[in-house]
C-alpha cells in the first residue's frame, strides 16, 4: 500500500504538470483567451492533500506561471493593476500555507487522541463494568494540549472483602504519567484481592508509584516525573454499607431520590507518593447505600474543565439538574458527557477527564467506553 509521502509526491507532480499544461495552452491561444487562472485550484488541492514542501512547490509554480503569462510579454494588465493582482496572489499563498499548517496540526491532534483512546482500552477495564450486581458506566476523554496524554486511571473488582472501586489521577502528563498510572492500577488490581483493608490497598498503590518514580529517575526518562497521585477507593458490602478512602482526591457524589450529596472524607489523607511526609495513617469512612442509589466518581479534569471564557464546568449544578430527572446510570453518563463536551467546545482540553457512575444495582449500561475529544 503506497505511503502518505508517495501519495503527496504523485499528487504534487500531477498538480505541477497541470499548471504547466494550462500555462502552455494560455501562451499559444489568442490574447483575449486567458486560461491561466483555471489552474488556481492547484495550490488549494496541494494545501489540503500534500505535504508542506509540495504545497510550497505547487504554489511557487503557480505564481511563476501567473507572472509569465499575465505580467510578461503579453502585457495584458497595467502595472498598477499588476501590483494589485500580485499582492493578492501573495496573500492567497499565505492563506494556503496557513491552511496546510492548521490541517497538519489538526490531524496530529486527532492522531494523539486516537492513540490515547487505544492505550486506555488496552490497559484499563472497558466500560461498562457489570459484575455481581454492580454496574458501572462512565467515560474517559483524553487531553489534547500538545499531545500530552494524562494519567487518569480506574478499576473495579469483586474481592473477598467486598466490591472495590478505584479512580485516580497522576500528576503530570506524557509517558512518565502513563507509566505511573499503569503501575498504580496494577498494584490496586493485585492488592484488592489480598489486602484486608483499604488503607493497606492504598499503601501498596503508593509503593508502586514510588518504585516507578525511582526507576524513571534511574533511566532519566524525564526531569518532570510524577511526584504524587490522588486516588479514591470504595468498598461496597452485601449488608448495604460501604467504606471509602480518599488519598487527596476530589469528592464524589451520591444521587438519591433526585437529590445530590457531596461525599468528602473528613480526613482525606495525603496523595499517593506523599504519605511518607506524615505519620498519620489513612482512614476509611463508613456510609450506607440504598438499592437505587448511584455514585458519581470523577477526576479533577471534570470540574476544572474550562470554557472559552475560562469558567469552570459547573459540575454540582449540572449534576443536580440531572438527578432531578431521575435518569438511570446509562443516560446520566451520556448527558454529563454531552454537557462537558459542549462546555469545552472550541478550547484546548488541558487534562484528562474521567467519570464513573456506580449503580447498585441500576438499569443495564450501554457500551460507553473510553472516548476521545
Amino acid at each position: 500500500m503506497p505511503s502518505p509521502s508517495t501519495h503527496s509526491t504523485l499528487l504534487g507532480t500531477l498538480l505541477i504538470a497541470f499548471i504547466v499544461a494550462v500555462g502552455t495552452a494560455n501562451a499559444v491561444t489568442p490574447e483575449d483567451v486567458r486560461l491561466t487562472l483555471l489552474s488556481g485550484a492547484a495550490p488549494v488541492f496541494a494545501g489540503l492533500y500534500t505535504t508542506r514542501g509540495w504545497t510550497w512547490a505547487v504554489t511557487g509554480v503557480y505564481l511563476a506561471n501567473i507572472l509569465l503569462n499575465y505580467l510578461g510579454p503579453h502585457d495584458y494588465i497595467a502595472p498598477v493593476a499588476g501590483v494589485g493582482i500580485f499582492g493578492g496572489l501573495v496573500l492567497a499563498t499565505a492563506a494556503l500555507l496557513l491552511n496546510h499548517y492548521l490541517r497538519v496540526s489538526r490531524d496530529a491532534e486527532h492522531s494523539t487522541a486516537d492513540f490515547a483512546e487505544t492505550l486506555t482500552r488496552a490497559v484499563q477495564p472497558h466500560l461498562p463494568i457489570e459484575d455481581e450486581g454492580v454496574r458501572i458506566c462512565g467515560f474517559y476523554v483524553a487531553a489534547t494540549e500538545g499531545g500530552r496524554i494524562g494519567g487518569d486511571f480506574y478499576d473495579a473488582v469483586p474481592t473477598p472483602y467486598g466490591y472495590r472501586v478505584m479512580i485516580g489521577d497522576v500528576q503530570g502528563k506524557g509517558l512518565p504519567a502513563i507509566s505511573a498510572s499503569r503501575q498504580i492500577a496494577a498494584a490496586f488490581h493485585e492488592a484488592a484481592h489480598y489486602a484486608e483493608s483499604l488503607p493497606e490497598v492504598a499503601y501498596r498503590m503508593e509503593q508502586a508509584l514510588l518504585r516507578d518514580n525511582a526507576r524513571s529517575r534511574r533511566d532519566e526518562q524525564s526531569s518532570d516525573l510524577p511526584a504524587f497521585a490522588t486516588a479514591l477507593l470504595i468498598e461496597g458490602h452485601a449488608d448495604g454499607t460501604f467504606d471509602y478512602l480518599s488519598a487527596g482526591h476530589v469528592p464524589f457524589y451520591r444521587l438519591r431520590d433526585g437529590q445530590v450529596t457531596e461525599l468528602a472524607a473528613t480526613e482525606p489523607g495525603l496523595p499517593l507518593g506523599l504519605g511518607t511526609l506524615d505519620d498519620t495513617p489513612r482512614v476509611t469512612v463508613r456510609d450506607t447505600y440504598r438499592r437505587q442509589d448511584a455514585y458519581l466518581l470523577v477526576t479533577d479534569g471534570v470540574d476544572e474543565a474550562r470554557d472559552r471564557t475560562g469558567a469552570f464546568f459547573p459540575l454540582s449544578e449540572r449534576l443536580a439538574e440531572l438527578a432531578r430527572l431521575g435518569l438511570p446510570a446509562e443516560r446520566l453518563v451520556e448527558r454529563l458527557d454531552e454537557q462537558l463536551r459542549a462546555h469545552v467546545r472550541g478550547t484546548t482540553v488541558r487534562d484528562d477527564t474521567t467519570a464513573l457512575v456506580a449503580h447498585f444495582p441500576g438499569a443495564p449500561c450501554a457500551a460507553h467506553g473510553p472516548t476521545s475529544p
